[in-house]
């Protein structure tokens, strides 16, 4: 008897542990173990069911047309939303994100505004997760209209709802955003009202995490006193082990060999770093000075900011010192590339200067921004070492190769130039800055027919990425077809 009802009590507790699961809970564990194709059939199926019986038609909506978007079958996604009735923030916000990546800008608005007036719908606004992203996909749409200032703003509200769309800082930043320092602080502000409301009743636990976050910024602070450029030239010993921070300077003004056609410096400058660029001067831009007093507020205390997933009035809300020392560092690298789009070397200096070591070598972001410093100062050879290091490291990504790329092209590096555009061409062949790299390659050996044909295979491969049409403009201005060219920079 004993042995025929252990199977049974078994069997009742499996019952009892699976009546507890959702449809929408086994089809997002398809989605986790990335089984999509199963979790697309088993929504359909809840999408239809449920809607046939009546039930909650906009979850089950949301349920499928996310599986379809996250499937990358954004063609199916945009079909099914455009078909049904939209209700919910959420449901909203999918159909104007896929109609704004198959370029359907009309869609696009429609989804976000109620009127013809710009202002996104009070649906949306009331849930401030789905207002950040909807205001950062209006400040892109503004972005492609060339309507900076509008795009400028909604970055902002995007921003004030989100500091960690880091999509929202680099639009903001890349077309004239200013003082961003101050967008740390409003946040920094907002978490310490939340957090002085929670202070009496977790005021034990409050002040023992206040005493590891004092104990924590004082050991990271000494680890931040070495000088940027020695940290660079740690990582890359290998190839500028002589060098020291105090003859770097001299040696950056070297007379490099320079090719047959020069690239105007100027505009490669305001066009690198697959972004695109809006000419502002320098009294629209702060100072350094500015920059540096900015860069030298208090960072620690911004992060003690309540998890809007949870009620505000939960215990434990206060974030831990792991947080406030992740909050650190993403606003240090935000200021470091606010120094670098505002061109204020000195700041990105002291900014650097102040980051741990193994930051420095081991945070690809970092790593990127520093080829980017050195790339816009025509450090080429710097920057080669920089990126180049970069790659070796962690030769699954493919991020800043279209920078290195072009330093080896500046630096007519001729052999490892084609053996990187040959790694890249082989490995990521659907990656724009592969063929941004083989358009240098051919550049260099004066093809320019063929290093036109990939850098408008890069730009077909991904039409946002700006610094193929940055290449593609300098190679159709060797080919005297200037006409192109200037669509191309204009793009």
């Amino acid at each position: 008897m004993m042995e025929s009802g252990a199977p049974l009590a078994r069997e009742a507790t499996f019952d009892r542990v699976e009546k507890k699961r959702t449809i929408a809970e086994e089809i997002d564990e398809m989605m986790k173990y990335y089984a999509f194709d199963d979790a697309i059939f088993l929504a359909e199926i809840y999408y239809e069911t449920d809607k046939t019986n009546g039930g909650n038609h906009s979850d089950a909506l949301l349920t499928y047309a996310d599986c379809l978007y996250r499937a990358n079958k954004k063609e199916e996604c945009y079909g099914l939303l455009r078909s049904s009735k939209l209700a919910g923030a959420r449901l909203r916000y999918l159909f104007a994100r896929v109609a704004y990546d198959l370029n359907k800008f009309d869609e696009c608005r429609g989804a976000l505004f109620e009127h013809d007036n710009g202002i996104i719908r009070k649906e949306i606004l009331e849930d401030a997760r789905v207002a950040a992203h909807a205001n950062l996909l209006n400040a892109q749409m503004l972005c492609e209209e060339n309507h900076m200032d509008l795009a400028i703003e909604s970055c902002q509200k995007s921003l004030d709802e989100n500091i960690f769309l880091w999509a929202a800082v680099i639009t903001y930043l890349r077309f004239g955003g200013q003082q961003l320092a101050q967008t740390f602080d409003r946040h920094k502000d907002k978490s310490a009202a939340l957090n002085s409301d929670t202070e009496n009743t977790n005021a034990t636990n409050t002040r023992t995490r206040s005493g590891a976050a004092a104990t924590t910024r004082g050991s990271t602070s000494s680890q931040r006193a070495n000088p940027v450029r020695t940290s660079i030239r740690i990582a890359d010993a290998a190839a500028i082990a002589s060098k020291n921070a105090k003859n770097a300077t001299s040696q950056r003004k070297r007379n490099e060999k320079q090719p047959l056609v020069s690239r105007n410096s100027n505009l490669a400058r305001s066009l690198s770093g697959s972004t695109n660029s809006v000419a502002s001067t320098a009294s629209e831009r702060p100072s350094e000075d500015d920059m540096l007093q900015n860069s030298n507020a208090p960072m620690s205390s911004a992060a003690s900011s309540l998890n809007s997933d949870e009620p505000m009035d939960t215990a434990d809300v206060v974030y831990d010192d792991g947080y406030k020392n992740f909050f650190d560092i993403y606003r240090h690298i935000a200021l470091i590339e606010e120094s670098i789009s505002t061109y204020n070397w000195k700041t990105a200096d002291v900014l650097f200067a102040k980051l741990a070591e193994d930051t420095i070598l081991n945070t690809s972001m970092v790593r990127l921004q520093l080829g980017r410093a050195c790339f816009e100062q025509s450090e080429y050879r710097e920057c080669r070492n920089i990126l180049n290091d970069l790659h070796k490291r962690k030769k699954w990504k493919v991020e800043g190769t279209e920078l290195l790329s072009t330093s080896m092209w500046h630096l007519q590096d001729t052999h490892a130039l084609s053996a990187l555009a040959q790694t890249l061409t082989t490995e990521s062949r659907e990656r724009s800055q592969s063929w941004c790299a083989a358009g240098n390659c051919f550049s260099l050996q004066r093809q320019h027919t063929q290093a036109i044909e990939c850098m408008e295979r890069a730009i077909l491969l991904d039409k946002r990425f700006a610094y193929a049409y940055t290449l593609l403009g300098h190679e159709l201005i060797v080919q005297d077809e200037l006409d192109k060219a200037a669509g191309s920079f204009r793009s």
